[in-house]
């Protein structure tokens, strides 16, 4: 039953994904996954990937990264789709491959009005020092402005975890606080929620004082918070005084 559920779930959030068999023959499809290729799910089952797929490469790449292949649009025109394909075996010990699709122009759309918000957000604050970021509650994915990477004394180029980043520099003592504004905004039990803790300088000499004020900044159609954007500001100095 909890199977059947789960694919239910998949299906019903517009997922376009495909289950392929050992030999990389189309086991199941959702409703999604066959409009994007422009065919009913049905008429996929028991089709080699390569038929719509012809770039699918022989061995799956890791979970998590993507892999950007050209299928023919319904109209024709050559369509580009980020995939995420991963290898498994099933109980039985048959070998199986799950392929996620997107459409890479949207996913790249997204990213790029995402970012440029930001742009916009952090000149308007540039004077105030105030570092501005976004947390995707279904993706667990954040954005930053280029103040909050410099509160964070990162490059504006450096390629890293930028959240592993910040959890490791937080005082143990101070990171259920720390974390606390983004649960209950997320969890729906506050529309604003703000704290105050420690954060190490990139070099662990000393310990800086950070205040983090968190809103909900978009929500679904059924009212559940799905973009939170949230203010940052060094309060050292107010912190020193007191």
């Amino acid at each position: 039953m909890d199977k059947i559920l789960l694919a239910d779930a998949i299906n019903a959030a517009g997922i376009a994904a495909l289950v392929l068999d050992g030999s990389d023959r189309i086991l199941g499809c959702t409703d999604a996954a066959g409009r994007l290729l422009g065919y009913n799910p049905d008429q996929l089952i028991g089709l080699p990937i390569t038929s719509f797929l012809p770039e699918y490469p022989e061995n799956g790449i890791g979970l998590g990264q993507t892999q950007e292949l050209t299928v023919q649009s319904p109209a024709g025109a050559p369509l580009s789709l980020d995939a995420n394909i991963v290898r498994w075996t099933d109980p039985a010990g048959q070998n199986r491959t799950t392929v996620i699709l997107r459409e890479a122009a949207v996913e790249r759309e997204v990213a790029r009005i995402t970012q440029n918000e930001l742009i916009q957000s952090d000149n308007a604050i540039r004077g105030a020092n105030i570092g501005v970021f976004e947390y995707d509650t279904a993706t667990k994915s954040v954005s930053v402005s280029s103040i909050w990477r410099k509160m964070l004394e990162l490059e504006p180029d450096e390629t890293l975890d930028l959240q592993a980043e910040w959890r490791s520099r937080v005082h143990l003592d101070d990171l259920a606080e720390a974390l606390r504004p983004v649960d209950l905004c997320a969890a729906g039990l506050a529309e604003r929620a703000s704290c105050e803790y420690r954060l190490h300088a990139r070099d662990r000499t000393h310990w800086r004082w950070m205040r983090t004020d968190i809103a909900v900044a978009r929500r679904d159609r059924d009212g559940k918070a799905t973009l939170l954007v949230g203010a940052q500001t060094d309060v050292t100095d107010r912190k020193a005084m007191e």
